[in-house]
């Protein structure tokens, strides 16, 4: 969901037209991955996820039909990623774990629209997200952090729907 603004004139840039937008995306992973640490029977890693969203901005240039444009802004994933130990450390019949819910990041990239009516257009786009590193300890006084750096690059294809005639000149 999205809003584009077509900048008045073309500044002196050619024949096509500025564009400018704010965009928000959500959507559904099923990604899961359960691992042993260092092949031992009671310390597991365990990442489980749900649903990503984020809001960028765009901008572009529009030369008739089409639109290339950049977006780039903030990103959330939302994954369970938990650590747990059920008896190497932990008193034994007990479990210790350790979970972080959510991560915040950012997203940049860059496609390519192209107006197949006033009102429906198609899109071919390019992301890459970057949700930081994440350290996770169940004993920060014995062992070392298991480090965590989730990145992911995304290429979808769509149609938008647009609302009235923002895309006139493209006509």
């Amino acid at each position: 969901m999205g809003f584009n603004w077509l900048a008045p004139g073309n500044f002196g840039f050619g024949t096509g037209y500025f564009v400018f937008g704010l965009e928000g995306d959500f959507g559904g992973l099923g990604l899961s991955h359960n691992t042993r640490l260092l092949e031992n029977l009671f310390l597991s890693s365990e990442t489980n996820s749900g649903f990503y969203g984020d809001a960028t901005i765009r901008a572009g240039y529009a030369v008739g039909p089409a639109l290339f444009y950049l977006k780039g802004g903030w990103a959330y994933y939302d994954t369970n990623f938990t650590l747990r130990d059920t008896g190497f450390l932990c008193p034994a019949g007990s479990i210790c774990s350790i979970r972080n819910n959510g991560l915040n990041g950012w997203t940049f990239g860059g496609g390519v629209e192209y107006m197949i009516t006033p009102s429906w257009g198609a899109k071919a786009e390019y992301r890459y997200f970057d949700f930081s590193n994440l350290n996770q300890s169940l004993y920060p006084n014995l062992v070392s952090g298991f480090d965590r750096n989730l990145t992911a690059n995304a290429v979808t294809v769509g149609f938008n729907y647009y609302f009235g005639n923002a895309y006139r000149p493209l006509k």
